[in-house]
């Protein structure tokens, strides 16, 4: 245990974190919005949608609701007023998959954080106009999380190695 926490500590932590990354030149300007963000509670359409193009094999997160229970509920309802996302939506649970046959060593398994089915509908129905007011967000790339769009199967790591890429090569690199 203690290695695989050394081994997750090494991989995904970030010495410089507190550290101001500054301006960086490269950055383009961002025009002022020109729609305001539909902050309005999410319809029963909308929530109904996010959770019939759901996967009912979707792995539960952390309280073990899968996605089965809410697709045979038809009276589901998310509560949006309150205006505070639950810890436990922000929460995810790691889990080590063998990255080939006879994987024994931690560095052969490759981690998939599960998130709760709740925080999924939530977090996709909170996207939708994120993705289509001002269009500050490129569609048309691949994207992780945007509903309609495939994302990258291994965004940690992806990232990993495009921070380890810029560090090697002494390069600036923005990550959102």
């Amino acid at each position: 245990m203690q290695e695989i926490q050394q081994y997750l500590k090494d991989t995904h932590s970030d010495p410089f974190r507190n550290d101001p990354i500054g301006n960086c030149p490269r950055t383009e300007p961002v025009s002022e919005p020109t729609t305001p963000l539909d902050v309005k509670e999410a319809s029963f359409n909308e929530i109904t949608e996010v959770v019939n193009k759901a996967r009912i094999g979707s792995a539960p997160g952390t309280h073990g609701i899968p996605y089965k229970v809410y697709k045979m509920c038809p009276k589901l309802k998310v509560i949006w007023r309150k205006g505070k996302v639950p810890e436990c939506w922000q929460q995810a649970e790691g889990i080590f998959t063998p990255k080939e046959k006879g994987s024994n060593h931690v560095t052969d398994f490759r981690t998939i954080s599960l998130l709760n089915v709740e925080g999924k509908i939530f977090f996709a129905v909170l996207a939708r106009p994120m993705t289509t007011a001002n269009q500050y967000i490129d569609t048309s790339v691949q994207k992780g999380g945007v509903p309609g769009f495939s994302g990258c199967l291994e965004h940690t790591s992806a990232i990993n190695q495009i921070i380890s890429e810029t560090k090697v090569n002494n390069k600036d690199l923005s990550v959102i």
